[in-house]
């Protein structure tokens, strides 16, 4: 893994306090992606001893073959104009150890002395956000495609035919939001629609002569 500049953000104190004792594994990013601050949970959970992965760069955590897809380009924290994810991502993150885990991640602002940085919490997944292997196994097996979403609209998985569908294999699809399958000028009635059912769910035909494409 390449490594970059090792320089930290001036943390004030209380600042390193509150992300050592964190009950979740936290990383701080610099202006351009490196990582400047981990405590020892992040550390642990990415399979590197304490302080190994202040230096490496956010896309060292990526595995190869998502880095595009995640698009990783150097992000202007400082930009008031940048969307950060508040809402938890489904990623797949790549160990010291080369074995991919896939983790929750929430990105927000962290103010310091120094300037503005990024604070990624990472979790585990939740056993409420687990799926049985069984159910996914009889997913994929279905002749139909089928796209798991949650209320928020990012896909949880997406079986083997919806991937031949779409052109998109499965790692590229979860985490993403499901409007990405729609054309344009569909996403925002189709937002609206999902908004609908998740607040009043219930059984219901598809798309009576919707025009989908």
């Amino acid at each position: 893994m390449a490594s970059g500049t090792n320089s930290s953000p001036t943390l004030s104190a209380d600042q390193t306090a509150v992300i050592d004792a964190a009950p979740d594994a936290m990383l701080v990013l610099d202006a351009v992606g490196f990582v400047a601050y981990a405590n020892a949970k992040a550390d642990a959970m990415l399979g590197y001893g304490a302080g190994e992965t202040r230096g490496l760069h956010a896309k060292d955590l990526i595995p190869a073959r998502l880095r595009t897809t995640y698009n990783l380009e150097p992000p202007r924290y400082t930009d008031p104009s940048w969307a950060f994810e508040r809402k938890p991502l489904d990623r797949i993150v790549l160990r010291k150890d080369g074995r991919e885990i896939t983790l929750e991640l929430s990105v927000s602002r962290l103010t310091t002395p120094s300037g503005t940085h990024a604070i990624v919490v990472m979790r585990e997944r939740t056993p409420g956000t687990k799926w049985d292997q069984s159910l996914l196994d009889l997913l994929d097996a279905s002749p139909d495609a089928m796209v798991l979403v949650r209320s928020d609209g990012r896909i949880m998985f997406a079986n083997s035919p919806a991937q031949q569908l779409f052109e998109y294999t499965r790692e590229e699809l979860v985490g993403q939001p499901v409007d990405l399958l729609l054309p344009e000028r569909l996403r925002a009635v189709h937002s609206m629609h999902r908004g609908g059912y998740f607040a009043a769910p219930g059984a219901r035909p598809m798309g009576g002569h919707t025009l989908l494409f």
